[in-house]
């Protein structure tokens, strides 16, 4: 028996089921109304567990599930030991460093000495640190990062976005890109050593991805044309 950790909500929730389904490994209930925390299959070997995002990295790497399904971003920022797949080509976002439109503030440099709140305090201070910006307080928050600014808290965020329409609500302009993020299949150390399971459960995950680039064209012609063809 292998268990798979998946998102139980958000962005990755909905493709994350649709990917399995068409892996032949279809989920049992665990739609978007669904309080349900563990789903069998039509593989007995394999049962799912449902988790918040933030948590499959750790659940992963502690050995409660043996794979799972999350974003870069959050095995990074939980600093979790875990084998890291395939990308499987959906829900890539950006992490970026943001502040108000009418900020003077126009690059990182900027913030030396200055205030940055963000959900992703471990990246964040990499971040800096990398960038060799000293004296840079990282305030975590647990939510609502983009009002941080507006209300006094922070003179920049870092926080995620795909599509940046967020950060235009809010009234926010991008100054640098700290982060690429993409989702992976993640995998026990352990588990991945001693489960042949996993890897055909990666095998099949594999295959939809690549059938997804693939077409099939069908062309009828006279056969004595053929051979020009």
């Amino acid at each position: 028996m292998i268990r798979i950790a998946i998102p139980n909500k958000g962005r990755l929730h909905e493709p994350t089921l649709a990917l399995f389904k068409d892996a032949g490994i279809p989920v049992f209930g665990g739609g978007n109304e669904s309080r349900q925390l563990i789903s069998k299959t039509t593989d007995p070997e394999i049962t799912f567990i449902f988790a918040r995002a933030a948590d499959i990295p750790l659940y992963v790497e502690e050995g409660t599930a043996d794979i799972g399904i999350t974003g870069l971003d959050l095995v990074t920022e939980r600093k979790a030991d875990v084998e890291c797949l395939i990308d499987l080509k959906y829900g890539s976002s950006r992490l970026v460093l943001a502040v108000p439109e009418t900020s003077e503030i126009s690059k990182a440099e900027e913030l030396s000495g200055k205030r940055v709140a963000t959900e992703f305090p471990e990246i964040t201070r990499q971040y800096f640190e990398y960038k060799n910006i000293p004296d840079v307080e990282v305030i975590e928050v647990s939510g609502a990062c983009e009002m941080t600014p507006h209300i006094g808290v922070a003179e920049a965020i870092v926080d995620i976005t795909s599509s940046g329409t967020t950060m235009m609500i809010n009234k926010l302009k991008q100054i640098d890109t700290v982060f690429d993020s993409k989702v992976f299949l993640i995998a026990n150390k352990k588990s991945l050593a001693a489960q042949e399971k996993i890897r055909d459960v990666e095998t099949a995950l594999e295959s939809v991805l690549l059938a997804k680039t693939k077409r099939y064209i069908m062309m009828n012609l006279p056969a004595d044309s053929l051979h020009d063809v």
